[in-house]
């Protein structure tokens, strides 16, 4: 059964490669240790919506797999995802072989490495920096502005910052500037982004009015 499942993935590995020639096909491949025997799927990201299974196959005895698309995918941000091992992929125009290795465990520490893919590496890198969770707000703004692919930034922010509310509003703002119309994270984006300012403005409000404190000035219509 290994065996075969070894020709099936240079024969899939062959054919990617003759696509590159013709700028068409996505193959996305690797080999992590501690997978072996596992299924590994990939899902396409987008802000405001449910993850998409774009693909799933089977990792043989030796930890490695292909995931292999004739169209090519569109770009974007996608999830490499192992059991409860995920990692974020951005995956651009021009990245037509992606290759990741490392250990299972190195997906959800994005201590993984990664070839054929730019975008992947400035995620790795900023995850790297934010991980430790000692950078204020002003520091993961700065970090996801140095991610060149302005889609990968926002899907990483939209990731990260979940739980923060209000208070990653600016950062969201930032970002939300640099996304391009037509991008299709625009529209559910720039939702999240106002409904995070509406909750900001009624929690200022209510911090207008407590007990123990002077009333706020009420202008209304006179008798």
């Amino acid at each position: 059964m290994r065996t075969i499942t070894y020709v099936l993935l240079l024969f899939s590995i062959a054919a990617f490669s003759a696509c590159q020639s013709d700028a068409k096909g996505t193959l996305v491949k690797g080999q992590l240790e501690g997978a072996e025997n596992l299924q590994v799927a990939l899902d396409e990201l987008l802000i405001g919506q449910a993850a998409k299974q774009k693909g799933i196959t089977a990792i043989d005895g030796d930890g490695a797999f292909a995931l292999g698309f004739v169209e090519g995918l569109p770009p974007g941000v996608y999830q490499l995802r192992v059991g409860a091992q995920t990692a974020l992929l951005s995956i651009g125009e021009a990245d037509h072989v992606v290759d990741v290795t490392g250990n299972l465990t190195d997906l959800n520490n994005y201590t993984f490495n990664v070839s054929g893919s730019g975008g992947t590496t400035a995620i790795k890198e900023a995850m790297g920096k934010m991980r430790g969770g000692q950078l204020q707000v002003a520091g993961i703004r700065e970090v996801l502005m140095d991610i060149d692919d302005p889609n990968a930034a926002a899907t990483l922010a939209y990731s990260v910052l979940g739980r923060s509310g209000a208070t990653g509003l600016p950062i969201h703002e930032a970002l939300l500037e640099r996304l391009p119309d037509g991008n299709p994270n625009k529209p559910t984006y720039t939702q999240y982004v106002q409904a995070l300012a509406q909750q900001q403005a009624s929690q200022r409000a209510r911090e207008r009015i407590q007990v123990g404190q002077p009333a706020p000035d009420i202008t209304m219509e006179s008798p």
